[in-house]
């Protein structure tokens, strides 16, 4: 193997080991001449990862559909591209453009007067005064034909909107949608005279199928978490319409994980080890621990996900009851996220 600076390492092929370096210099990345690197600290060490060492039982994510759009429609600039079905997954982009031309594609579940309706996609910093627009993907071109995925992450959208092409560029084949999910079979379904009902059947399982990449969350546009009282609730129409028992199962252990030494939950799993413990959780969203264990055995007769649980529930009874006011209620946390109303 030959380094930066030209300084040769023998490896054993048996061992994968280093026999012999002719190291003449204490690195093997050359010096930038004039570079003062004064400022910057020493390495640190950083803790081990935590968790348990063992393969996820979860069903692998695969494309479930390879849509094409049904329509591409001028817009000011540029040209929205409609794949006729909301969905999450990967836009794959076809371009053939001379370098250096930069494409942005915006990605929105709606349109509202025509336009692509991305104003629910935006956070707003309040500190900083501006807003971060997600879903949003730039490339730019390197002069050869290519097929361009994005890295890290995956969208929700019915429409793209793209710019930086021109009205003959605007071909059906530039874009398609590979909509994607956990694998989980159809189990069941469900029909009838009525086309209110089967429409809302439908809805449902594409709602679901788009939001269980791995882990079930609440939306795969702007937050993709694991939302514990989103999935606690979803759970009956999971495992009636899918099989989704590995993936829950999976997920209900690190449910179980995130759990504090207190004995309380966070609201999201996964997420960071100090967050959610506050406010973000109560017993509408703590009842994951004991709901989606409980459906399992009534519908399917597993009880993986109650024996993984079995000990944080245990620890979560006295945590909870030490959360009572003086009526001997408890109220913490967010509770009913979305309360009915008669507005």
């Amino acid at each position: 193997v030959v380094g930066l600076d030209g300084v040769r390492v023998m490896f054993d092929d048996a061992k994968r080991a280093p026999l012999k370096a002719m190291l003449t210099t204490p690195s093997c990345v050359p010096a930038v001449t004039g570079f003062d690197d004064s400022g910057w600290t020493a390495a640190l060490r950083s803790e081990m990862p935590r968790g348990d060492h063992r393969i996820c039982k979860a069903p692998p994510i695969k494309v479930r559909r390879v849509l094409s759009p049904v329509s591409v429609t001028k817009d000011g600039d540029g040209f929205i591209y409609d794949f006729g079905q909301n969905g999450a997954g990967l836009v794959c982009l076809r371009p053939d453009f001379e370098a250096g031309r930069t494409l942005v594609l915006e990605f929105a579940e709606v349109l509202k007067d025509g336009r692509l309706f991305t104003f629910p996609l935006k956070i707003l910093n309040k500190s900083l005064g501006v807003r971060y627009t997600h879903q949003t993907v730039e490339y730019t071109c390197s002069g050869k034909a290519a097929e361009y995925r994005p890295s890290f992450t995956y969208e929700g959208a019915r429409y793209v909107r793209i710019t930086g092409i021109g009205d003959d560029e605007a071909t059906r084949d530039l874009l398609t949608f590979e909509q994607m999910s956990t694998v989980m079979e159809e189990r069941g379904t469900f029909t009838s005279s009525d086309p209110v009902l089967n429409e809302l059947q439908r809805i449902t399982r594409e709602a679901t199928l788009s939001n269980v990449f791995n882990i079930p969350t609440d939306c795969p546009h702007r937050e993709k978490h694991g939302w514990t009282a989103d999935a606690a609730v979803s759970s009956v129409h999971m495992l009636m319409n899918l099989d989704a028992d590995d993936v829950l199962t999976e997920w209900m252990n690190n449910v179980a994980l995130a759990q504090n030494e207190e004995g309380a939950m966070p609201g999201c799993v996964p997420s960071a080890s100090d967050w959610g413990f506050d406010s973000w959780n109560g017993p509408g969203w703590d009842q994951v621990l004991t709901e989606v264990p409980y459906r399992l055995w009534e519908l399917r007769g597993d009880v993986r996900a109650a024996e993984a649980v079995s000990s944080a529930v245990f620890r979560y009874i006295p945590y909870v009851l030490g959360r009572r006011d003086g009526s001997g209620l408890v109220h913490i946390g967010l509770g009913d996220w979305v309360a009915p109303h008669e507005n």
